[in-house]
């Protein structure tokens, strides 16, 4: 991102919301609400003080 790019998430290998995970008695909050979160922290990243970074999240439909 320091160079004015990007990176891209594939959110397709996260557990779908309310899947249960196993070992911890709970269920899942889901891939949007990781990718949502990912694209948060990337928006934090500056570049060169001017531009902020990006972040593509491609769930599988």
């Amino acid at each position: 991102m320091s160079r004015g790019g990007g990176v891209g998430t594939n959110g397709s290998t996260l557990r779908p919301r309310n899947a249960l995970a196993r070992g911890v008695n709970g269920k899942s909050s889901g891939s949007v609400s990781w990718l949502d979160d990912i694209a948060k922290l990337t928006h934090l990243v500056e570049q060169g003080g001017s531009r902020r970074g990006k972040q593509v999240g491609v769930p599988r439909l």
